[in-house]
């Protein structure tokens, strides 16, 4: 087993580059990319399905529009996965400009307005976990993961669901699994969605970066946890992270507390992007093996 107190730590000085509208490298491994024509693309291998598709210059649509773009976009991905006799379990979102104000609304709450029409005549199993970042863009990026077999939500005990969260955020609230037990190609896995720096349904530790990373930490060592009990280190589990940061000056700072914390021996990815509420400085999200491994 691997000592955590032998990781080694990134030198603060890293060079993130802003994200690509793009799922983290794990899923292009699992089944190649669908590519970004126009209408839906898709791509299979095996029992595993990759829906995508862009909304071209959603940046300049109201908040109506958009609104109603996303419902027909989640509608109509959810439609192939389901055509296909599959199930979506994990989905990435790539909002540009997600925290730009249509009065009383932002972008993110316009998109969450779609999206939870869309869930409510779409009436899957289960809901997927999600992850939504603001890219610099003028396309609003979706892309759906289809298994054969429905996901599993898992919540977060220190959270509030977010599909009960209150109209502070939006008409709509944001209907997503905080992770999802899926298996890929065989295997479980725990797929973890974009966590960040919120307790209850409210963020924390407003311009602290290392605090909200710690806090982050928290919420991911409380989903492992509760798939996953007993462990010494929950985060010694966590595999294929991708790390979401804000602001360019913080990239050493997180970096530094996320080799700390993880390990240098893991996947990692970090981009820049806009995390879905304005005071939020990082979001973390990753997967967890609980396929026992072979000697």
């Amino acid at each position: 087993m691997r000592n955590p107190h032998s990781r080694q730590i990134l030198a603060p000085a890293i060079n993130v580059q802003p994200l690509e509208s793009r799922p983290p490298a794990w899923v292009a491994a699992l089944i190649p990319d669908p590519g970004d024509s126009d209408g839906i693309n898709v791509t299979a291998r095996g029992n595993l399905l990759r829906a995508r598709t862009q909304l071209r210059n959603a940046r300049s649509r109201d908040a109506d529009t958009l609104s109603a773009s996303v419902q027909d976009a989640y509608v109509s991905l959810a439609g192939q996965i389901a055509d296909a006799g599959l199930y979506p379990v994990r989905i990435w979102n790539f909002v540009p400009g997600i925290g730009d104000r249509f009065g009383e609304l932002d972008r993110y709450m316009a998109f969450n307005r779609g999206r939870f029409e869309a869930l409510a005549k779409i009436q899957a199993p289960s809901l997927a976990t999600s992850s939504a970042v603001g890219v610099d863009s003028n396309d609003l990026t979706i892309e759906m993961l289809g298994a054969a077999e429905a996901g599993t939500q898992v919540e977060n005990p220190r959270q509030i669901s977010s599909w009960m969260y209150s109209t502070c955020y939006g008409p709509r609230p944001p209907c997503f699994a905080r992770a999802t037990v899926a298996t890929l190609d065989g295997m479980r896995w725990l797929l973890i969605g974009g966590t960040a720096s919120i307790v209850g349904e409210d963020s924390c530790h407003k311009g602290n970066v290392v605090a909200q990373l710690d806090e982050t930490f928290a919420n991911l060592c409380a989903v492992i946890e509760s798939v996953t009990p007993r462990r010494a280190d929950p985060l010694s589990l966590l595999d294929d992270v991708r790390v979401y940061i804000s602001r360019a000056d913080d990239a050493g700072e997180i970096a530094e507390g996320v080799y700390r914390r993880i390990g240098s021996d893991r996947a990692i990815e970090m981009a820049l992007a806009t995390v879905c509420r304005p005071e939020l400085l990082v979001e973390i999200e990753g997967r967890v093996c609980l396929t026992p491994q072979r000697a």
